[in-house]
């Protein structure tokens, strides 16, 4: 294998020649590596297969009282849908209700949000995550039973797999090994998405590819993908307002500015509808600073000790391990390196959480997907130079004066 440092690079046409004398401490944004496509969507596509796997091993442990991947908890606001398509009870467990039946009922009537609306806790904040149910209805037009169940879980997989290839492109990019994007299937969030069908690989793929595609100055493909994911799931502007902080100019500017319009006017249309009242405030994940903390520490502190509810202890690990890898990253690598303002955004965000999307593994474990991707991607990548940075040249020891 050609080691990382001596890979050739292409110049971008029209970027400005090297002076011999030219060293820099980092990749400057006119070079890009090129990617190893053949080894990197065989790694993904492994590393995806055992995911599977293990969700399949956890699907058949934790059915008894997780139910399926659509499950509806018998006082859910969905559990009347639930019971329709499924008589025989398989998505009705009283340990269930998975955001994934809600998603289900948007996909099941994604052209008709007013009748979605009737089977979700909280009609606009359901609604606004449009990409993944539209997707998955695409794919089943059909639109009702097992085969739509089947359909979320396929555009799940599709969501972990590109993942995986968008934080690889993004490592080796950042002059890192591109094999680090196998790693992203093996993230506790992303199996566990797939167990209760939830979007976030999907939304964490998608930021990641616009960052990198923008980084290899594909800049209409950026901003694309930045639309997607933020339809995908809101939160990802974050990222992407982070890493247009680190660019400032005017493609940067763009990707943070396409995004937002996109979802605003998503939010403007769903706010225009007159949908029925949920049976919870329409937000609730957000307090005041640290409470969420405590709440989630005084959570973790009263898990029973039994073999169903130690699974809890999955959140608190992931929430401090990707925490202290945020922390970790930043202090080594600087502000100037390209991912780190979108992981300052995650470490801001998290601030302000309550312990509902902090505390429990099914949620927990999601949260903080996109921060724990892009810490293990800074620590292993030295980066690129910003593009304000690109014209000035830096005498090595050896240029002559």
């Amino acid at each position: 294998m050609v080691p990382r440092s001596d890979l050739p690079v292409q110049r971008l046409a029209g970027a400005a020649p090297r002076s011999p004398g030219f060293k820099a401490k980092s990749l400057p944004l006119d070079c890009v590596i090129p990617v190893p496509w053949r080894r990197l969507l065989a790694a993904a596509f492994l590393s995806t297969a055992v995911c599977l796997a293990a969700l399949a091993w956890n699907y058949r442990s934790t059915y008894d009282y997780m139910g399926g991947l659509v499950d509806a908890a018998p006082d859910a606001a969905g559990i009347n849908l639930m019971n329709h398509d499924f008589p025989d009870g398989s998505q009705s467990k009283q340990g269930g209700n998975h955001d994934g039946a809600f998603f289900y009922a948007i996909a099941r009537d994604v052209t008709d949000p007013l009748t979605a609306a009737r089977s979700l806790d909280r009609p606009r904040y359901r609604l606004q995550r449009i990409l993944f149910p539209l997707m998955a209805r695409a794919i089943y037009p059909v639109g009702v039973g097992e085969g739509l169940v089947g359909s979320l879980l396929v555009v799940g997989t599709l969501g972990v797999f590109g993942g995986a290839v968008a934080m690889g492109v993004l490592a080796a990019t950042l002059r890192g090994p591109w094999w680090l994007g196998a790693l992203f299937p093996f993230f506790t969030g992303s199996m566990l998405s797939l167990r209760i069908s939830t979007p976030d690989p999907l939304a964490v793929a998608l930021a990641l590819g616009a960052i990198a595609a923008s980084l290899r100055s594909q800049h209409h493909t950026a901003v694309a993908l930045g639309i997607l994911a933020v339809l995908t799931k809101e939160t990802s502007l974050l990222l992407l307002v982070g890493f247009a902080t680190w660019r400032r100019d005017r493609p940067g500017l763009w990707l943070a500015v396409g995004p937002s319009i996109a979802v605003a006017s998503w939010f403007a249309f769903l706010h225009a509808l007159e949908l029925p009242p949920g049976r919870e405030p329409e937000v609730i994940e957000f307090g005041p600073p640290f409470a969420g903390w405590l709440d989630a520490v005084r959570f973790w502190a009263n898990v029973p000790s039994n073999r169903d509810e130690t699974l809890w202890y999955l959140g608190a690990f992931n929430i401090w391990t990707a925490t202290l890898l945020g922390i970790t990253s930043v202090a080594w690598r600087g502000l100037r390196h390209p991912l780190a303002w979108p992981i300052v955004t995650q470490l801001v965000l998290l601030v302000f959480l309550t312990w509902i999307p902090l505390a429990p593994e099914r949620n927990g474990t999601r949260t903080v997907l996109p921060l724990l991707a892009l810490s293990v991607v800074t620590i292993c990548t030295p980066g690129v130079e910003r593009p304000s940075f690109i014209s000035v040249a830096l005498p090595s020891s050896s240029a002559k004066s």
